[in-house]
């Protein structure tokens, strides 16, 4: 029986592109990125991807999705700004060979029946939430407002049991934002501990899933 686990990464850290995707690579593991230009900070290359390191990422693998252009948060904007920070993000993708995404992540985690109509209208099936403790239970739960983890911080026993939730119909979803997040400390997650948690998936055994593999799963 499959024990799945997904790893999802915010906000196109530098760390993901120069710590994380090779690092997942060693053990064998996809994982989601979903990628956002940061307002007032990711003109800064020190601390976020360049488009061309973006593009690795989806080269080596990954999916690379959408979390909107300039993370406004939804439940804040009407629908039309709603859409034009989707299909401006889409328009990144393009402008730079990347492949059009297939999921969505809300930024900050909120969402409402609004987001969900002009996310649908523009394709897509799959959208992330977050800071909900529970798992994904792709039989019974909304694919437009899956549940996540927030795996930042230092609370390792917390994580580990986060993990241990993951069983052949629920899906343990953990939200990473930059190992290490300079930027934003308080969503950030040290190296090490990153590691010990990589190293606990290997030793369970988890299946490694992306986001865009829950199509296949809840498919007619």
């Amino acid at each position: 029986m499959a024990k799945r686990i997904i790893l999802t990464f915010d906000d196109a850290c530098l760390s993901h592109r120069e710590y994380v995707a090779p690092l997942l690579r060693e053990y064998g593991f996809t994982a989601t990125f979903y990628i956002s230009e940061y307002p007032g900070s990711f003109e800064d290359k020190t601390q976020y991807m360049t488009w061309e390191q973006i593009k690795e990422l989806q080269d080596m693998g990954f999916e690379v999705a959408n979390h909107s252009l300039t993370h406004k948060i939804v439940t804040e904007i009407s629908e039309k700004e709603m859409e034009a920070e989707v299909a401006d993000l889409e328009e990144r993708f393009k402008q730079y060979g990347l492949s059009p995404a297939t999921t969505y992540a809300y930024p900050v985690y909120a969402y409402d029946d609004a987001a969900i109509k002009v996310l649908a209208a523009r394709g897509y099936k799959i959208a992330r939430t977050g800071g909900n403790d529970k798992p994904y239970n792709y039989r019974q739960d909304d694919p437009m407002a899956i549940p996540s983890y927030n795996a930042h911080g230092a609370d390792r026993e917390t994580v580990l049991k986060y993990m241990d939730a993951a069983t052949d119909e629920n899906i343990v979803i953990l939200t990473f934002h930059g190992v290490p997040d300079i930027d934003h400390p308080h969503v950030s997650t040290e190296r090490a501990l990153f590691e010990e948690y990589m190293d606990y998936i290997k030793l369970k055994d988890f299946e490694v899933i992306a986001m865009k593999d829950i199509l296949s799963l809840i498919a007619p």
